[in-house]
């Protein structure tokens, strides 16, 4: 099974994906903002990262363009429940731009997170999907 990082600033969410992610079979670690979630990644290896797009301090956009930039970048998973201003359709476009391999918004149907990272880690993902 895979080892994922989860990067989100909402503790329920937090709480949530670990909880489904662990019954599945995964190993997870969590990162309160994408500061805590960066320098998570710089002493550790994972083969999945789902981040908030929406946090304190440093936002999903940077560690986006953060990850990018690593050798042998773990696959990325894109999520957000939008803001005030910004739908969560036009978060997720930007972080499509900024390549992230799958972007959701929240809340996440997480029947349809294990069906994506089973895909991401076959190598059997056609492509980036906003449902």
């Amino acid at each position: 099974m895979a080892r994922i990082l989860i990067i989100d600033d909402e503790p329920q969410v937090v709480t949530m994906l670990q909880m489904y992610l662990e019954r599945e079979g995964h190993a997870t670690v969590s990162a309160n903002n994408g500061t805590e979630g960066l320098n998570i990644l710089a002493g550790s290896v994972f083969d999945i990262v789902i981040t908030d797009i929406v946090m304190p301090e440093r936002d999903g956009f940077e560690v986006l363009m953060s990850i990018m930039k690593m050798p042998n970048r773990p696959k990325l998973i894109a999520i957000s429940g939008g803001t005030p201003y910004l739908t969560p359709k036009n978060l997720l476009e930007i972080s499509e731009n900024l390549k992230a391999d799958v972007v959701l918004p929240k809340p996440i149907k997480l029947l349809r997170l294990s069906e994506i990272i089973k895909e991401l880690l076959s190598g059997d993902n056609q492509g980036r999907e906003m449902m």
